[in-house]
């Protein structure tokens, strides 16, 4: 977890920022965001930021859609961007790439609903087919909750309840589309006939909570995994000799 107690995300008020972090070994190099969107349907101005964090040693190139190509060095680097629509990152090497939500004063357009939030991007090499989810308890209107959906072409199907969904927005000419939606709380379910991604958030009063849906994998990928392998032999006089060796793949 990032363990952070108190963050301010660019203005007042701060608050805790928490999210289950994804394996390194699990970072990719091919991403898609969109910014926040709030219950009038219109995007959280001031309200989005991207970070970019590089894994390894050496020197790492990527590009932002709309931004200058760039270049980080070191193990750790990172850079921030702000977004006010839907976003394309690729890297020559494996990135982290998680997305902020700004503090509450930071939109005013939005008065105070919002606040200070954390969530993981996860790389189009780790998408899945099927997501269930759930989201925040709408009860006394206290969360207004929403889903983004991104998506690789506009001809994949995608249900949400058993909905087949339509409109989405394309992201320059990228071939990545996206589309922003208002949900009821509860239990849900997306799936699709290819590999695509759901991202889960809410907003009260100074409040935020988001993750991405479960149903997108883990595997280790661009990045050496080390494997432990053991074999076991009887000798003569009935005792187990166990070694190991190690290797990389």
């Amino acid at each position: 977890e990032t363990g952070n107690t108190g963050a301010y995300a660019t203005c007042t008020p701060c608050d805790h920022m928490m999210e289950q972090m994804t394996p390194t070994s699990s970072w990719g190099t091919s991403f898609v965001s969109a910014p926040y969107y709030n219950s009038a349907g219109t995007v959280m101005q001031d309200g989005s930021y991207l970070r970019v964090v590089t894994y390894d040693p050496g020197t790492t190139s990527f590009s932002v859609t709309g931004f200058p190509a760039q270049t980080l060095s070191g193990k750790g680097a990172y850079k921030d961007y702000k977004i006010t629509a839907g976003t394309v990152v690729t890297s020559n090497k494996a990135i982290g790439l998680y997305q902020i939500m700004a503090s509450s004063s930071c939109y005013s357009s939005a008065g105070s609903v919002g606040d200070a939030d954390l969530v993981s991007i996860i790389p189009e090499q780790q998408w899945g087919q099927y997501y269930p989810f759930i989201t925040g308890d709408p009860s006394a209107g206290y969360f207004q909750n929403f889903i983004i959906l991104v998506t690789k072409g506009a001809s994949n199907s995608i249900y949400i309840d058993g909905t087949v969904q339509s409109g989405y927005t394309a992201i320059g000419t990228t071939g990545y589309y996206y589309k922003p939606i208002s949900i009821t709380g509860g239990a849900h379910a997306a799936m699709g006939d290819a590999p695509f991604m759901v991202y889960v958030y809410g907003v009260a009063d100074v409040e935020s909570y988001s993750y991405p849906a479960s149903g997108s994998n883990l595997s280790p990928i661009l990045l050496p995994v080390n494997l432990l392998n053991f074999a076991a032999s009887l000798n003569n006089s009935g005792v187990v000799n166990l070694t190991w060796s190690t290797a990389s793949e």
